[in-house]
């Protein structure tokens, strides 16, 4: 939870409620709140998750406080005060209401609300449930090793903001697809992945077809390098035989340049060739999107220039680095 200090509005007697549309996906040592509508996302601690999963619209701030004292080893006086300051920053950021709500949620404690909403929702949780499935059931382990769970909670903001600069989307090894489908969700058209793992692949069409999305997403089996790709200098040779680049390239049956949004979730070691793909072979004014697993993502312009995106307060940034690209 935040320990900054910011003025309260909430009161020990006040009743919070989550925003009905507010999604949350859990991982290993955070939970991630997101909110469709603005694009928001927002890193919870265990204990801020606790808390989270206490809102109801029944429980008072004071007897949410009561349970994290009860289940912790908080001091009862700090834990009051930690949870409103919580709660303060929850309403603050539009996750959090106040006043008591008589309205029905589902076992979670999420409203699905709208249709986009619930089909976000669906869409993050089948991706989630299939990697966990995938991590069980593949044994061999120089295979796991070189998976990266998709992050389409993690990745939503960035991708919606590229969204209104950019229409069609690739994403360079697209391992279970979920960033991909994420991606038709979003409006993207042709939403394409690239994948040279045949069972991801497998799995990635699976899914598809599970959420309904498989007239929307296309995805090529393969390796995302040209097929005279030569890497370039500061890139050792056998980086692309360890990380499976060596393999049969589909980029021209890809036809990735003709995408102006790119995504790629590199390895540290395969970042320089990503960029150096991108940077060669990208048209005038596309987006290079990267996330590496921790922290925000990161958005490059053809012509060079980088920002990292921390959210709804970076779209300006991007749209005035978009413009001066056009301009």
């Amino acid at each position: 939870m935040h320990a900054e200090r910011l003025p309260l509005t909430s009161t020990p007697e006040t009743v919070p409620r989550r925003k009905p549309e507010a999604l949350v996906q859990h991982f290993e040592e955070e939970s991630l709140l997101m909110d469709p509508a603005s694009a928001y996302t927002c890193a919870l601690n265990p204990t801020g998750a606790a808390v989270w999963e206490l809102i109801d619209g029944q429980r008072s701030v004071a007897e949410i406080a009561a349970v994290i004292v009860r289940s912790t080893t908080a001091v009862p006086m700090r834990a009051n005060e930690d949870v409103r300051l919580f709660i303060d920053e929850m309403a603050r950021l539009g996750f959090v209401r106040f006043g008591r709500d008589g309205n029905e949620v589902d076992d979670d404690g999420v409203d699905s609300g709208p249709p986009f909403t619930a089909a976000l929702k669906r869409l993050i949780e089948a991706v989630t449930e299939e990697a966990q499935r995938y991590e069980h059931e593949v044994a061999d382990a120089q295979r796991c090793d070189l998976f990266v769970p998709s992050h389409p909670a993690r990745l939503f903001g960035a991708m919606q903001a590229a969204r209104r600069h950019t229409s069609r989307f690739v994403e360079l090894g697209s391992g279970l697809g979920g960033n991909t489908l994420l991606a038709a969700l979003l409006g993207y058209e042709p939403a394409t992945g690239v994948e040279h793992d045949a069972e991801l692949h497998r799995r990635s069409q699976r899914l598809a077809a599970e959420l309904g999305l498989e007239e929307r997403v296309t995805f090529h089996l393969g390796n995302y390098l040209p097929a005279d790709y030569e890497p370039p200098a500061d890139v050792d040779a056998t980086t692309l035989a360890r990380y499976r680049l060596d393999g049969e390239r589909v980029f021209e049956q890809a036809d990735v340049p003709a995408h102006d949004c790119w995504l790629a979730t590199p390895f540290p070691q395969t970042q320089r060739v990503v960029e150096h793909l991108f940077h060669e072979n990208a048209r005038p004014g596309s987006l290079l999107l990267t996330y590496q697993g921790l922290g925000p993502a990161k958005i490059r312009i053809a012509a060079g220039d980088t920002l990292t995106y921390y959210g709804p307060e970076s779209d300006a940034q991007l749209a005035r680095m978009v413009e001066n690209e056009s301009g």
